[in-house]
């Protein structure tokens, strides 16, 4: 019944979210240099897009526009790309593929590339799988790319690089207050391109944007999660089937704390850890065989508390700009707190080692408010006991409030 509801749930996201996205307010520049403001779909471009969905109002549909369309699109503040002709090395970086040419071979292209910082000196991206590739203008400079390649050497075959970039940037964007030696210390990465363009428009005294993908890339949720488990334990002797019990479901309260990352920027995927306590008690008396004549009744009383540490991934759809749904799945450790399995005659006590398990789970999120159903794997709570098998068996419902 519990996975049923589960299915239920998932079917049910999957069809409210078929048509619906997260959109922004934005504009689109077409290939007639007309300017249409407009609502951009919010995506995770780890590549330059080829393509992408935008709306006129919100009650209209999406539309579907390839970027040989346009020359500019852009959800303000958020992100920008512009259509570029550019030379472009498009050497590996890779390190079985290096050669010995320290020299860049440039190719004539027409790309989108992504605007990390515009002002008096802006900077680009352009990303295609492993190559990633920076270019930048400024006032008095048209745009080009920012030269690194890595090559082998002829002497010994170590690998070298070319840095070209580094005297790029101290021609074109040297101050005052810029020594050589804040030029020699960059590395060709996002964070440190960044930071140098920034500086160098604020020490201009020019006003400019900084579409700063890189923290918009992470970002933190905390969220008190209680909620109630319907459980379910049984276990077997192997020895014999005078041991073996199977108890009634349980209803018992939960209480967690969920700390989750986004790491994309359209805050599609996140990561997520989330400790939990919670506890399962139930008794049931069975019949002991002393032998095949002679039968007994007995009662076994489980006690079981623990705290369980999920980590696993989600994947939010949105439906609107306040509700999102999400699919969620994570591995389970689970630390078992003085927890036995009672027995009143035959056999000693026995204290529960909890294994480990696996979480499936979909819920809906309005706000800062959630609701999560979520169905366990079997967990064995008689690890490292040969003699003894067990299931213990959990499905949940779980309400969220984020704090942070």
């Amino acid at each position: 019944m519990h996975k049923k509801i589960l299915i239920y749930f998932i079917l049910l996201i999957g069809y409210n979210s078929y048509s619906q996205s997260d959109f922004e307010k934005g504009y689109i520049i077409n290939n007639s240099d007309n300017k249409t403001p407009c609502l951009i779909r919010v995506s995770d471009w780890f590549s330059s897009p080829i393509n992408f969905e935008y709306k006129l109002t919100e009650e209209s549909k999406p539309i579907k526009i390839t970027t040989k369309s346009i020359k500019e699109f852009s959800s303000l503040n958020n992100f920008k790309y512009e259509r570029q002709t550019v030379d472009i090395d498009r050497s590996s970086d890779q390190i079985k593929k290096l050669n010995y040419d320290n020299t860049p071979k440039f190719i004539e292209e027409t790309l989108f590339l992504e605007v990390l910082v515009e002002g008096k000196a802006t900077l680009y991206k352009y990303e295609e799988g492993n190559l990633i590739r920076y270019f930048f203008k400024t006032e008095n400079q048209p745009i080009e790319q920012l030269i690194y390649k890595r090559y082998k050497s002829t002497i010994n075959s170590s690998i070298k690089e070319n840095n070209q970039f580094k005297q790029q940037l101290y021609t074109s964007l040297s101050t005052s207050n810029r020594s050589v030696s804040s030029f020699e210390n960059i590395d060709y990465t996002q964070r440190d391109l960044l930071k140098i363009f920034e500086e160098f428009n604020n020490e201009s005294g020019s006003d400019y944007t900084s579409y700063n993908t890189s923290d918009k890339r992470l970002y933190f949720n905390v969220t008190v999660k209680p909620g109630i488990n319907f459980s379910s334990f049984e276990f077997e002797n192997s020895i014999g089937n005078s041991r073996s019990v199977n108890f009634d479901n349980k209803t018992s309260f939960r209480l967690g704390a969920e700390i989750e990352l986004y790491t994309t920027k359209a805050k599609t995927w996140s990561i997520f850890f989330e400790p939990t306590y919670q506890s399962y008690n139930a008794e049931k008396d069975f019949v002991i065989f002393v032998n095949p004549q002679v039968q007994t009744e007995s009662r076994a009383i489980v006690d079981y508390k623990s705290v369980e540490l999920p980590l696993g991934i989600k994947y939010h759809i949105p439906l609107s700009s306040n509700t999102t749904t999400f699919l969620s799945a994570a591995f389970i450790s689970d630390i078992a707190i003085n927890s036995t399995i009672q027995f009143d005659q035959g056999t000693s006590d026995k204290d529960i080692e909890s294994g480990t398990n696996f979480m499936l789970g979909a819920g809906l999120k309005f706000k800062d408010y959630s609701i999560e159903a979520k169905y366990y794997t079997s967990r064995s709570l008689t690890k490292g006991d040969d003699d003894f098998s067990s299931n213990y068996n959990t499905f949940a419902i779980v309400l969220g409030y984020s704090i942070l």
